[in-house]
């Protein structure tokens, strides 16, 4: 049976009889493009270069991960693919860059602790980029529905007071009512509010989920 292959920034193979099986076989395959001038190409991808240069104008093709797995209706199937920071990180760390480069990518979104002076300068430059009127174009409605969905889905669990949105939709604020919810429920609540915005909402990057519990005890000296 020929496969159906769609391009979505990777490649997803499924059966054109998706819509009549019971569980059908799934493989993703991620891989590396660029415009070197030697042309090469991964022999393991060789049967997909006219479909990748009718869609990409690049020259150089070589095959990184390969998942597989069976879907359902009764049995959805997940995988994890590495994100641009993670997979470039593998990368320099394959090419045996300098260690103060490869700290520098994986930590200037703040996804890891600052080790370095290098990492906070290029945070902030990247900081400051992003800033740029029109420098990281979306769509206003589009921006104003993930970040209403965000904060709807925190402010949907038991025990929450009230949820903000900060960091252009990058992290969400959870406050909680500190006599519904003790400090190891925090944890969980945090984790179960990333695990849902994960499941409902698309979005780039990544979404912070910080939850805050106060407790205040006020007395007055007369």
């Amino acid at each position: 049976m020929k496969p159906l292959l769609l391009t979505i920034g990777l490649f997803l193979l499924l059966p054109v009889s998706l819509a009549y099986a019971q569980a059908v076989p799934i493989e993703v395959q991620v891989i590396q493009a660029s415009r070197e001038p030697s042309g090469a190409v991964d022999p393991a991808i060789r049967s997909l270069v006219s479909e990748l240069q009718r869609s990409f104008a690049y020259t150089n093709y070589r095959l990184l991960e390969v998942h597989k797995g069976q879907v359902s209706p009764e049995s959805p199937w997940r995988t994890v693919i590495a994100g641009g920071r993670d997979l470039g990180v593998e990368l320099l760390k394959k090419f045996k860059l300098p260690p103060e480069v490869v700290d520098t990518v994986a930590e200037h979104h703040e996804d890891k602790p600052f080790s370095r002076v290098e990492s906070v300068i290029v945070y902030i430059a990247d900081a400051i980029s992003g800033s740029r009127p029109g420098a990281r174009y979306e769509a206003y409605d589009e921006y104003i529905k993930r970040v209403t969905s965000i904060e709807e889905i925190s402010k949907s669990f038991p025990g929450v007071s009230d949820a903000f949105a900060v960091s252009a939709g990058r992290e969400v604020r959870v406050i909680v009512f500190p006599d519904k919810i003790d400090d190891a429920g925090t944890t969980k609540l945090a984790h179960d509010i990333a695990e849902k915005i994960h499941n409902d909402v698309t979005y780039p990057g990544s979404v912070k989920v910080t939850v805050l519990r106060e407790t205040r005890a006020t007395e007055v000296a007369k």
